[in-house]
């Protein structure tokens, strides 16, 4: 895995209140998946599912 790949950050929109919010991307070897995640601002439940290429969507749980 190159150094790059690491600690990178993703804004998160969140289907609640709106707001955006930062979370460490998922290395791309541990893509696809799903993150259960509280968005940072108003607090309620997310489930984030990250796409192998990178993209996220956030959906209400």
């Amino acid at each position: 895995m190159r150094s790059d790949d690491i600690d990178k950050e993703m804004e998160i929109s969140c289907p609640y209140c709106g707001e955006t919010f930062l979370i460490v991307d998922p290395p791309p070897n541990e893509r696809p998946c799903t993150l259960d995640y509280d968005c940072e601002i108003c607090c309620r439940p997310l489930e984030l599912t990250v796409e192998a290429d990178g993209s996220v969507v956030a959906n209400t749980n």
